[in-house]
């Protein structure tokens, strides 16, 4: 409960002592549930190795104890490390292979929520089509067995489809209602920091930046709410992303000294090895704008240079597969980095050649 809601004190140190008392008294169920969570815990704090030992675990309560929801917990681990490392067709087969264990099985909740999470690693590689279809085919799961929490986290990942690639009059109907709590807590009312509560807040902020009408001080209040709740909750996995957000929306309303600061924070974190779930080109691409707007054109060029690294990670986990090109072409910001990077004349040949 207190992992849940981002709360408590020594939460994984409890979780390790309930993993050990479990398995000690032959609880294998009861020792796979902890298990599963100090590895989902591990994997947002960006504890990888950590989290990878966690999943070898449970794949063994699955194969040694016959615990099947040990293996779906397993894979969903290994997917967010692999995604993290930008290993992305990696995480796309684990991903893939966890909703397949959880079909096998009969775990119909689960598997919709991991066929939502599957839709999520779709949409951060630019397949349009298929993440959407994805993230709708869980969410109808969901609701036909009334799964109220799985429905709202299916919401919450179509949301940022809806970040990602624009909004789509279809969508109005299914999110209305994550828009709307996003828009109330941007007024100032206090939210639970659970995941998914700060994930609607989050890609609201990011759809709303879209546009640079009367939505953008809405924008700054809720990246500024979710960045900071992120940070304290020790959600390291997306944190250099949402300080990216959050600095363009600065610099768009005219903080540009504020906005390079925090863009060179989320750079640095990026470069000292920080896990980064999302693309981080909106770091860059945020750092670039702010140091063009203080007459900076020299460090402005070196930011693209900097990004290169981390999309170059991202292009060599997707190598070999159709998604390449859809991921440096679909998705706005890494498709703007590299407008940019070309007229500096500092576009990798790797990247060159697959366009």
């Amino acid at each position: 409960y207190d992992n849940a809601r981002s709360a408590g004190q020594d939460v994984a140190e409890r979780l390790r002592e309930v993993v050990r008392r479990s398995a000690a008294l032959g609880l294998n169920d009861e020792q796979a549930r902890s298990a599963a969570t100090l590895a989902t815990r591990y994997a947002y704090a960006g504890e990888l190795g950590r989290a990878e030992e966690e999943a070898a675990h449970l794949l063994d309560l699955a194969e040694q104890r016959g615990v099947v929801s040990a293996a779906v917990d397993a894979w969903q681990t290994l997917a967010m490390v692999h995604q993290t490392r930008g290993e992305l067709v990696t995480a796309l087969d684990a991903r893939r292979n966890s909703a397949k264990a959880a079909r096998s099985a009969g775990l119909k909740q689960r598997e919709a929520m991991l066929t939502i999470n599957l839709g999520f690693a779709l949409t951060t590689i630019g397949a349009k089509a298929e993440s959407r279809s994805a993230i709708e085919a869980g969410i109808q799961m969901a609701e036909e067995i009334g799964s109220a929490g799985t429905v709202r986290l299916g919401r919450m990942l179509l949301l940022g489809w809806a970040a990602h690639f624009g909004a789509d009059p279809s969508l109005e109907d299914a999110l209305a209602e994550p828009r709307a709590n996003a828009d109330e807590a941007a007024t100032g009312v206090w939210m639970v920091q659970d995941r998914v509560t700060l994930g609607v807040l989050f890609y609201r902020g990011c759809e709303l930046l879209r546009d640079d009408g009367a939505g953008l001080r809405r924008a700054r209040a809720l990246l500024r709410l979710s960045t900071e709740a992120y940070r304290a909750t020790d959600n390291r996995d997306v944190l250099p992303v949402a300080l990216g957000y959050w600095a363009e929306a600065d610099r768009r309303l005219g903080e540009v000294e504020q906005a390079e600061q925090i863009a060179a924070e989320a750079a640095e974190l990026v470069e000292q090895g920080a896990p980064s779930l999302l693309n981080e080109a909106i770091i860059f691409l945020a750092l670039h704008s702010a140091r063009v707007g203080l007459g900076d054109l020299r460090g402005a060029r070196h930011a693209i240079e900097r990004a290169m690294p981390p999309l170059l990670r991202r292009v060599k986990g997707l190598e070999g597969t159709a998604y390449v090109r859809d991921f440096l072409t679909k998705l706005d910001h890494n498709a703007t980095l590299l407008e940019v990077a070309d007229a500096h004349g500092c576009v990798p040949g790797e990247i060159e050649r697959i366009l």
